[in-house]
């Protein structure tokens, strides 16, 4: 789960589980805001340590770059002398 750059309005962490769980974005959003009039508090305190914990997405410029693991050793060969 991460917190993507487009779709934010504030934190982007209603964005991050409309996303994750394919929830409605605009419900989300909804749902949320009523939640934050209903139990104020509790709401809020959540969705700040929400907001801290969701990692941000990266960019894709700001990726790092796939470096292939190394080839398994070969191991030495032994001929046999006679």
């Amino acid at each position: 789960m991460y917190r993507p750059q487009g779709q934010r309005m504030m934190a982007g962490v209603c964005a991050a589980f409309a996303l994750r769980y394919r929830w409605d974005l605009t419900a989300t959003r909804i749902i949320t805001v009523l939640l934050g009039v209903l139990i104020f508090p509790v709401m809020e305190l959540a969705y700040v340590v929400a907001w801290m914990l969701i990692p941000e997405e990266v960019p894709l410029g700001m990726q790092a770059p796939y470096v292939p693991p190394p080839p398994p050793p070969v191991p030495p060969s032994n001929p046999q002398t006679y």
